[in-house]
């Protein structure tokens, strides 16, 4: 059903791997927020929240939450919108790969909702599951960092998702500006964003 993998896809975007804003050094203790957009039919756009604490020198928790709804669905007789909202809970490792490259793992708990509007299509979807990614992150300069990564997403329910990213960060003094570029074999999403890094 496109909804449930709508949600799945909802999970994946939320653990894609990014960069941090500040310092010259790969920081894991931030927060951020992004607006989100992308090209499905119907297209879904909204908003995310997202935090990530290290408490060791290769450890880190994150947290995440998404909301994002879809453009107005006509039906001939009325138009409704769908409502995507889902978070996670989870951890990371990371490892230094060369000067200012680390290579990152996580896995998440995940969790999502979803509530259809549409006249004569109405339902509400509930599903959980977990998120597996790993990636690169790199400083290209004391003040650009560029990171890849590939996430798989499978819920309870029994659908799963792989999604692709590349994106980037550029840090100011108390922040950094974030673009992210996300795809599965369907669809791309653009995140754009701040992090605060602490």
């Amino acid at each position: 059903m496109k909804i449930t993998r709508r949600m799945i896809r909802s999970f994946a975007l939320m653990l894609v791997i990014c960069g941090s804003a500040g310092a010259a050094d790969l920081s894991y203790t931030y927060v951020d927020l992004n607006l989100v957009k992308d090209n499905a039919s119907p297209a879904f756009d909204g908003f995310g929240l997202a935090g990530s604490y290290a408490f060791s020198d290769s450890l880190f928790l994150s947290a995440r939450y998404q909301s994002v709804t879809s453009d107005e669905i006509d039906v001939g007789f009325g138009s409704g919108t769908i409502d995507v909202r889902g978070y996670l809970i989870g951890a990371g490792w990371h490892a230094a790969v060369s000067d200012g490259s680390d290579f990152v793992a996580q896995l998440a708990y995940l969790h999502g909702d979803a509530d259809s509007h549409v006249p004569g299509a109405a339902f509400s979807l509930s599903d959980s599951g977990y998120d597996a990614g790993i990636g690169i992150r790199s400083l290209v300069t004391p003040a650009l960092e560029l990171n890849v990564g590939w996430d798989y997403s499978h819920s309870d329910s029994g659908g799963s998702s792989t999604l692709s990213s590349v994106g980037g960060i550029y840090s100011f003094d108390a922040f950094g500006v974030r673009i992210a570029f996300l795809s599965d074999s369907e669809d791309t999403t653009t995140e754009l964003g701040i992090r605060i890094p602490f």
